[in-house]
């Protein structure tokens, strides 16, 4: 009867482990999948896989307002590329930032990878450096220096200078000589060990892939305004051949050109272009001489919006809708803009010329002061590259979708006709 029991524990217990073990690896593979999360792209230069929770800030000491490819392109080539990652950030009681972790990745020109000592005593984490001039020389002995086949690397152990728990902080530098990449990493000792620190950056290392456009960026040459200028050329080219289906073609500087429903400006010195759909034409029942105004001559549209019609804004309960018009006022004998739903101070003042040529266009076609015309445009003007005017595609989009929600009537009742500019 003992033995039968014993046996029984034995199975039981051996159940028991086997079940714990079963989880236990389960937790290991999903910790291990949580661990090793895809940081981000390096602007296409190349990309990283960092542990889950790491943030990326982007390029270190670059306008993060601008887009990475104008961000590049102000890039002197001779100095070294730091995109910086973060993890866990937050502010002490002092309203210091603490920053328990902060790694840049750092691509090396050529001319830097020619010379791996000069590389390895640098290090990019602005943090490092302490404001009343007693920073820890980067030659100095305390950096304590380590290798393997593949990659070197230097350890110091040091205070933070800022915050208001000058926490000690491992500063590690670890480079990859062959591929020019290397890591800066300044983070809290409580944090991580040294060996598991040096791992985490062996492991970045390891896993980092470089693009073929690292090379082609730095061997770019001109200098930053030529490649500032490259940069607008192919940011023009990119909106002129998105406005092809529309048969517009791109206009001289200085000129308007025309196609179904758009129009394009370039300015003379390339420094801003100006885009404008006309989306539908109202026309009007009566003509624009006897058409039902309000007090500023904005003739009054007959409105079928709904509640809850479209996301966005709203005015009165009903949608706020981002779209104008341009009509004809006989009682000044002009054309005027104005807001499609309501009245704006533009309606006190001439047209801009880009408007003037879009309505010069308007009255060559007949009955075209006798309609309503509801548009949409953009005013790119951002140099010198112009890098706003990637927002060409988006725009060409939202037209389309209000174009169709226009002639399909859900917007303006009666008749709704297609653009008539040509």
């Amino acid at each position: 009867m003992t033995r039968v029991v014993l046996v029984s524990c034995a199975v039981a217990l051996g159940f028991v482990v086997g079940i714990a073990w079963l989880f236990s690896r389960a937790h290991a593979r999903e910790r291990e999948a949580v661990d090793t999360a895809a940081a981000g792209d390096l602007y296409g230069l190349a990309t990283a896989v960092l542990p889950r929770g790491y943030r990326a800030l982007g390029l270190d000491g670059a306008d993060r307002s601008l887009s990475p490819a104008e961000q590049l392109a102000r890039h002197d080539e001779r100095a070294a590329l730091a995109f910086r990652f973060t993890k866990d950030p937050s502010n002490d009681w002092g309203g210091y930032p603490k920053d328990p972790e902060v790694l840049n990745i750092v691509l090396l020109p050529p001319s830097m990878r020619e010379k791996p000592e000069e590389a390895l005593r640098r290090f990019s984490i602005d943090r490092y450096y302490t404001p009343t001039g007693d920073t820890i020389p980067l030659d100095s002995a305390r950096w304590q220096a380590g290798g393997d086949e593949r990659y070197r690397w230097r350890v110091l152990s040091m205070n933070d200078h800022f915050g208001t728990a000058h926490e000690p902080r491992w500063a590690i530098v670890m480079l990859d000589a062959t591929r020019g990449v290397r890591l800066d990493f300044f983070v809290w000792q409580r944090r991580m060990k040294q060996p598991d620190a040096l791992a985490l950056l062996r492991r970045t290392l390891d896993k980092l892939q470089l693009h073929p456009a690292l090379a082609e960026l730095f061997a770019q040459t001109g200098g930053v305004q030529a490649r500032l200028d490259r940069l607008r050329d192919q940011n023009l080219q990119g909106v002129f051949t998105a406005l092809v289906p529309l048969g517009l073609q791109q206009p001289a500087a200085g000129a308007t050109s025309f196609g179904r429903g758009v129009a394009a400006w370039l300015d003379e010195d390339r420094a801003a272009v100006r885009v404008m759909r006309v989306l539908a034409a109202v026309p009007l029942p009566h003509g624009a001489a006897k058409a039902i105004t309000d007090g500023q001559g904005r003739p009054q549209l007959s409105f079928v919006l709904k509640p809850g019609q479209y996301p966005g804004p709203t005015r009165d309960g009903l949608p706020a809708l981002d779209l104008q018009m341009l009509y004809w006022n006989p009682g000044l004998g002009r054309w005027q803009r104005s807001g499609l739903q309501q009245a704006t101070m533009e309606e006190e003042y001439p047209l801009l010329p880009f408007e003037a040529a879009v309505v010069a266009r308007l009255d060559q076609i007949s009955g075209a002061r006798d309609s309503v015309h509801i548009i949409l445009g953009e005013h790119w003007f951002h140099p010198p590259a112009l890098d706003d005017a990637r927002r060409i595609a988006p725009l060409l989009e939202e037209c389309a979708r209000w174009e169709a929600e226009l002639l399909a009537g859900r917007i303006v009742g009666g008749e709704v006709r297609p653009p008539m500019l040509q």
